[in-house]
């Protein structure tokens, strides 16, 4: 024990601390978050400009920000700010929030308004409204949206590169562009798609307390002359049909089913093509496999005339989102029209001139969430295309198959498989490549064999990884290739990734113990199920003086495990989902972890060693304040004190929490002294001396 005097009557003592850990921890009870709300924002996006058409409130999280899983690092990507009155950095002192969108469906070579690019059934238009979430934060009044490309570089600028290209500053090799900056005008707020009145917005605080302007009319139509009848028109409360859980929107992928071409009289026609599509998707792996991480959530909208567009048949009809088969070829009904779909130019002058995808939008913002869309078209004709939305003819007898193969391009980034052009094309994909030996996929070389030739519509020079695969052939279930595309894409999606495979643990992570004294682990994971799914899951311990870790478990999620003697150590489970579909070569978005790290100290009733402990003392006013080091497994301190250096009269002065080493003595700093102090450490119910 050493001492010290501090000041006029006072002494600084050195006492004894005894280290021990508690018995059994207790994880603090977390403090509860305030309620977040995300706004929903209706973007058109073209190669020169951006427009918002509408914005609506939901009472959730926004999604984790993201370039969507599915692009090639040098797809352009929409980069959308929250802003104040005097840029992104005044709406709050940290960054500004941000969220990204790839658009690999978009074309930015061409103006507006050139011929959408068609290639088998995918298609990349040139004008598109795309859905972006970002938190609901006080001082926002704007949106600054730029779009993202790869940095031209050293050299002069292209005779034909749009105006501010590659201007900015340079962040993993893209370059910004300003589109625009747009104001969170009232009247483009849309009360019918939001779960949060536009009072209760904090955004309002900033840009509506003037009460001025009206909102936006619920089920106005939006830059559009297709007209949009909402279920309120008909005095139907019945908006949306969740297929799946609601409850989980904000965890799982949510496909909206957006109808075309569905008068309200036909509502039981589209709940059947509705139904029968997802019984197919839950029926299909890696679908059914991955059920359990998607919602499928029909919007319920209905057109003045029934049926699409058919251009190259000279017949158009007024519905909700303006479908139609182009007229790119051929006589009426030929194959050379099968890509079935909305937007930029595609019909021609004599079909349907109106090109905005506004109307579709507004179906997505009316969802609880929104991650992809599947447009179902009120037609028996055969045909369908994906890009930012799959599109398909829901009553036809392949409807179901069209969409699962288009999803495979909206939402997995998947190439087509089929061959058919007989030049020898190149193309790098997920699912295609021109590499002959190993593909884009040498993990399953070995047991699918050499790729085949012919995929991506091309006849030679472009290879497939098997013999079929839905990606080829209607009907055929998806090659493991596109299966492990899946997965990974589903469990590494921004809505999913962050509680699958590992959605908690018990205990919290960190764990006091004493030696001998088993301790029960345990990790909360959500994963795929069905017949035939596979998940690996290993314990590893690294114990004190280890340079590695050893295992001490496998295939259980709980684990029971004492600890032999004092000393920290790091207990690990690791999670791999779907092992069955997924090759550990390129396991990643499938695998999780839970750590913890656990203190372990001689059991209750064993000799605690004394350690000297430094004693801290200082004034505040009329009190004296006394610090110490915390001990990581104490339980609680008792603070003795004595007026006397014998310690003939110390006596129990105040306790202090756990994790809390400090002591206020009252007035003890107006009072003659010395007065003298020591603490102990309490544990199992017992207090060590002084």
């Amino acid at each position: 024990m050493s001492r010290g005097r501090l000041g006029r009557g006072w002494e600084l003592a050195g006492l004894a601390l005894l280290v021990a850990a508690v018995c059994r921890g207790v994880a603090p009870a977390a403090s509860a978050a305030p309620p977040e709300r995300t706004l929903v924002l209706a973007i058109e996006v073209d190669r020169d400009q951006a427009t918002l058409v509408g914005f609506a409130a939901k009472a959730r999280a926004p999604r984790g920000d993201d370039v969507i899983t599915t692009a090639s690092p040098e797809t352009p990507r929409l980069r959308v700010t929250l802003a104040g009155g005097d840029g992104p950095s005044a709406v709050r002192q940290q960054a500004a929030p941000v969220a990204h969108v790839a658009l690999d469906a978009l074309c930015l070579e061409h103006g507006p308004d050139a011929p959408p690019h068609v290639v088998g059934d995918r298609i990349r238009v040139h004008r598109d409204v795309v859905l972006v979430e970002l938190p609901d934060v006080v001082g926002a009044t704007d949106v600054q949206v730029d779009v993202e490309e790869l940095s031209p570089g050293p050299g002069p600028r292209p005779a034909s590169a749009p105006a501010g290209w590659g201007g900015g500053a340079v962040a993993d090799g893209m370059a910004p562009r300003p589109l625009a900056r747009l104001p969170l005008a009232r009247e483009l707020f849309r009360p019918d798609a939001s779960e949060v009145a536009l009072a209760d917005l904090t955004i309002a605080a900033a840009r509506f307390a003037d009460g001025a302007g009206a909102d936006g009319a619920g089920g106005a139509d939006l830059a559009t002359t297709g007209r949009v009848h909402w279920p309120e028109e008909y005095g139907d409360a019945e908006r949306v049909i969740v297929y799946g859980d609601a409850a989980e929107s904000d965890r799982r992928i949510n496909v909206v089913l957006v109808p075309d071409g569905y008068r309200y009289a036909e509502k039981a026609a589209l709940r059947a093509h509705a139904d029968a599509l997802v019984d197919a998707f839950r029926a299909r792996t890696p679908y059914r496999e991955l059920s359990g991480f998607l919602n499928f959530v029909l919007v319920l909208a209905y057109s003045t005339d029934s049926g699409t567009d058919q251009c190259d048949c000279g017949a158009a009809r007024d519905t909700a989102m303006n479908t139609r088969f182009p007229a790119a070829g051929g006589s009426c009904g030929s194959d050379e029209n099968r890509c079935l779909y909305y937007g930029t130019a595609n019909g021609g002058p004599a079909c349907d001139a109106t090109t905005s995808a506004a109307n579709i939008a507004a179906a997505e913002l009316r969802a609880p969430a929104h991650d992809a869309t599947i447009v179902l078209v009120n037609t028996a004709r055969y045909g369908g295309c994906g890009g930012t939305r799959a599109v398909v003819s829901a009553a036809n007898a392949s409807a179901a198959e069209i969409a699962i193969h288009e999803l495979g391009h909206s939402l997995a980034g998947l190439d087509d498989e089929y061959a058919g052009d007989s030049a020898c094309g190149t193309a790098s994909g997920f699912n295609v490549s021109s590499d002959p030996a190993n593909g884009s996929w040498p993990e399953w070389v070995a047991e699918l064999g050499a790729p085949r030739e012919g995929a991506a519509t091309y006849d030679r020079c472009v290879f497939r990884p098997a013999a079929t695969c839905a990606m080829r052939e209607l009907g055929r279930p998806f090659c493991p290739v596109c299966a492990q595309r899946f997965a990974l894409t589903v469990l590494g999606h921004p809505r999913v990734h962050p509680t699958a495979p590992v959605a908690g643990q018990s205990p919290a992570p960190a764990v006091a113990a004493a030696a001998g004294v088993p301790v029960d682990f345990a990790v909360d994971a959500r994963l795929p199920a069905g017949p035939g799914v596979t998940q690996r899951i290993s314990w590893t311990l690294l114990s004190p003086g280890d340079a590695t870790p050893r295992a001490v478990g496998s295939g259980s999620l709980a684990l029971r495990l004492a600890f032999p003697a004092p000393g920290t150590y790091t207990l690990r489970c690791e999670v791999a989902a779907a092992t069955n579909l997924v090759k550990r070569a390129v396991e990643g978005a499938n695998v999780g972890a839970a750590t913890w790290t656990v203190t372990v100290a001689a059991p209750c009733g064993s000799p605690l060693p004394p350690l000297a402990n430094v004693l801290r003392l200082t004034k505040s006013g009329g009190d004296a304040r006394l610090t110490w080091d915390d001990v990581p497994a104490a339980e609680a301190y008792a603070v003795g004190r004595a007026s006397d250096r014998r310690l003939a009269t110390l006596a129990l002065a105040g306790t202090a929490a756990a994790g809390s080493p400090a002591f206020v003595d009252p007035g003890a700093a107006a009072t003659v002294g010395p007065w003298l102090y020591r603490v102990a450490q309490e544990r199992c119910g017992v207090r060590s001396a002084y």
